[in-house]
């Protein structure tokens, strides 16, 4: 059985019944009763990154998969475009998305998959496609820095 981390900002979540997974999201609208593992955190709150550290600490032993899911936005371009809260959250979650996979290096599979559920890049979704190219760009860095010990499979 696989460990599946799945952290989910918006869009369908999609997940394999067959893996031990962890969900977390934001949404408190998410509750499933297939996934065993649910923290709701505020993606804001690098705390709240810490603590889910700790849980997935105690209960992988290694993270098999990781699924970010941030797909689905339908988004009005005129408010989107000057909707300040929107687009900080939106830089301050990549930040601190990249910060809380480098607290889990340690836990990663020799094996280790990176699933990107990601929005379709739109010049009307600037900020989203940042979010995404900045992802896929450390992702990528990622993957060749740990060549040596972690072979990163990536799919978007």
């Amino acid at each position: 059985m696989n460990n599946s981390l799945i952290i989910h900002y918006h869009g369908k979540i999609k997940y394999s019944e067959k893996d031990n997974i962890i969900l977390i999201s934001e949404d408190s609208n998410w509750k499933n009763d297939s996934i065993k593992k649910q923290l709701q955190i505020d993606f804001l709150n690098i705390e709240d990154y810490v603590k889910a550290t700790q849980l997935i600490n105690q209960e992988f032993n290694e993270i098999n998969k990781i699924i970010i899911i941030n797909d689905s936005y339908d988004l009005n371009m005129i408010s989107y475009q000057y909707d300040y809260e929107l687009i900080k959250k939106n830089y301050y979650s990549v930040g601190n998305l990249i910060f809380f996979i480098n607290l889990l290096l340690d836990k990663f599979a020799e094996n280790m998959i990176f699933e990107l559920l990601l929005e379709e890049e739109s010049h009307f979704k600037v900020h989203l496609n940042n979010f995404n190219l900045s992802l896929k760009h450390y992702l990528k860095t990622l993957q060749k820095d740990l060549s040596k010990k972690y072979n990163l499979n990536l799919k978007y």
